[in-house]
């Protein structure tokens, strides 16, 4: 089991009917659970249904790519927009042993793109060329992250960069980011990115798969209930793992 699984979820009451354990054992390890901090929440109401250690300090490592591509749809006026891939936006992305979309220089893309390169392969390329497009640069998009961060009135949020790569200043908490969730999965577009388990590119030249459900599948594990997902890992953060489930007819979010 993960060393560290940061759990969300965002549903209905009827959750109860599949979860008993958690609606009566919060900060409660006996459920099964090793995650080093989790936390369940309402979507509707926001109320917590569980939590294990869910103020604490962490690092979300690829969950910050939730935010990322909420502020830069919030920030879009057509997900058809069309740019072109530059060498600013995939600096650093190798040296610092990032996921990649492996967009190339010149590589003509749109926007969407560039969001679902962001979410299923969980490319560091997509959220810079995002950054890089929306606001001239990285430094200039996390300002508007942080600047989302107080909207929501997070607690212990900050974030330094726009693909989670570990930075002791990058942190948040799994109720932070609960909420984060929350508030990113009431956008019709980001649902529908989130939700993808597999695209092509519109030129054609790349195909992604959503890594979670696809190394879910190869573990024989049910994803049948599962609408998205988004998952993440750093050495200092380990495996972190988000996902929105469909609980009888009501819609659950797991992180």
């Amino acid at each position: 089991m993960f060393k560290k699984v940061f759990s969300f979820i965002l549903t209905s009451i009827c959750l109860f009917a599949l979860i008993t354990p958690i609606q009566a054992q919060e900060n409660s390890e006996n459920i099964g659970l090793t995650a080093q901090y989790a936390v369940a929440i309402d979507a509707k109401s926001g109320l917590v249904l569980y939590n294990k250690n869910m103020d604490e300090r962490m690092y979300p490592a690829s969950m910050t790519k939730v935010m990322t591509v909420i502020v830069a749809i919030e920030m879009m006026e057509s997900l058809d927009t069309a740019t072109t891939i530059t060498q600013s936006d995939i600096d650093t992305v190798w040296e610092t042993g990032a996921s990649s979309a492996n967009f190339e220089v010149g590589e003509a893309v749109t926007y969407y793109d560039l969001l679902l390169g962001a979410i299923l392969p969980s490319g560091a390329d997509a959220t810079r060329a995002l950054a890089n497009n929306l606001c001239g640069g990285q430094e200039a998009f996390v300002d508007k992250m942080n600047e989302t961060v107080k909207k929501l009135k997070l607690k212990d949020t900050n974030f330094v960069n726009t693909t989670g790569i570990h930075d002791p200043n990058h942190y948040t908490t799994v109720h932070d980011m609960a909420l984060i969730v929350k508030y990113a999965v009431q956008n019709e577009q980001f649902r529908e990115v989130y939700s993808k388990r597999f695209a092509t590119s519109s030129n054609g030249l790349h195909q992604w798969v959503n890594k979670s459900m696809y190394n879910a599948g190869r573990s024989h594990i049910d994803t049948s209930n599962i609408i998205g997902c988004k998952s993440g890992y750093t050495d200092v953060a380990k495996n972190c793992l988000a996902s929105l489930d469909k609980v009888g007819k009501m819609r659950s979010l797991q992180l």
